[in-house]
């Protein structure tokens, strides 16, 4: 059994080791082994926090996943003074593109692999789907809570937040793809198409 008061330390370490395999050589790739032997730990301690692969997987995106919210609203609660609706669906914006430089281990190219390796494997794996759902969920209710906001504030003119929401995530979703696929211009550009959006609300 693992020392008392690690497993935060233990769980990280798996986690980055996960995603760091899966980015370099692919989900199917991933053993527990191999996992155990990048993070520096016993296979013991890989299969005590996360029982199985799929189970270390799909915690692992799940994570991954999280982190991206965690990020934009660290960034929203650095700036100094009230921040704004616009700013905050900004913020979140640049933090999606990989426009945002955070202290994180991987690099935005890995990133978008490693988004490339879930969205596959949604399609065909009903527990990724769920997975997804549930990330996506919160991550609606994020936006919708800021519009809400920003209504309040008279920064939108719009009667139906959620419908939006689900607009601008969607648009969001595209906008990663396209930069995944180098596909009509550059991150920088993705922004500015996703900004036109926002500043017609």
């Amino acid at each position: 059994m693992p020392k008392t008061g690690m497993e935060p330390i233990r769980t990280k370490q798996v986690i980055y080791a996960v995603l760091k395999c899966v980015a370099e050589k692919g989900i199917d790739r991933v053993t527990l082994d191999k996992t155990a032997s990048f993070a520096g730990v016993s296979k013991g301690v890989v299969t005590y926090y996360f029982h199985n692969k799929k189970n270390l997987l799909l915690q692992s995106f799940k994570s991954f996943l999280h982190g991206y919210m965690e990020m934009s609203g660290a960034f929203i609660e650095s700036v100094s003074g009230e921040v704004s609706a616009v700013e905050m669906l900004y913020i979140i914006g640049k933090a999606t593109l990989g426009l945002l430089q955070a202290d994180q281990d991987l690099s935005q190219g890995e990133c978008k692999k490693i988004i490339m390796q879930i969205y596959s494997r949604m399609t065909i794996d009903r527990d990724y789907k769920a997975m997804m759902n549930e990330v996506y969920s919160h991550y609606l209710e994020a936006i919708v809570e800021i519009l809400e906001y920003g209504m309040s504030m008279n920064e939108f003119q719009i009667t139906e937040p959620r419908k939006k929401a689900l607009q601008l995530m969607a648009l969001l979703d595209g906008l990663v793809i396209y930069s995944i696929m180098g596909f009509q211009g550059s991150d920088e550009d993705h922004f500015e198409k996703y900004r036109d959006f926002v500043e017609q609300l």
